[in-house]
């Protein structure tokens, strides 16, 4: 179980995500304004974000679906992450009730990320590594 503290070391895992193509589009404009070297980071600094700082209930229990748009506007994406972000991701399904599995929860948590709740700059320019900032 992952606490509000941080990852600790960080172990990274190649993953097949689906998000949809929207959200896609978002990472890309994300790492290109952040300056960021893959998608696969701006997942990571999202996903750590979520973790650390993301107010749970409302990231979870709010009702966004401004990406949504069925089984049509999927994509699926090639992502290194910390495997401690897919833990993560796991125990906020269960405890959410996210019945669609992992990648609806990632979906989830990018739907808040690019909302208007969510605040760009603080998820993006705040570092929040502990010890080892690897890309």
């Amino acid at each position: 179980v992952l606490g509000k503290k941080g990852l600790g070391k960080k172990k990274k895992v190649d993953v097949k995500l689906v998000v949809e193509r929207e959200q896609l589009a978002w990472l890309e404009v994300m790492k290109a304004k952040y300056e960021l070297e893959s998608t696969s980071k701006v997942l990571r600094v999202v996903l750590e974000y979520a973790v650390l700082e993301a107010p749970e209930a409302i990231v979870f229990e709010q009702i966004r679906c401004n990406s949504c748009g069925g089984k049509k506007n999927k994509v699926r994406v090639d992502a290194t992450v910390d495997a401690a972000h897919l833990a993560w991701l796991e125990e906020m399904m269960k405890k959410h009730k996210i019945a669609d599995g992992l990648n609806k929860a990632l979906r989830v948590v990018l739907e808040y990320a690019k909302s208007d709740e969510a605040d760009e700059a603080t998820i993006f320019t705040k570092i929040r590594c502990r010890g080892e900032c690897a890309a």
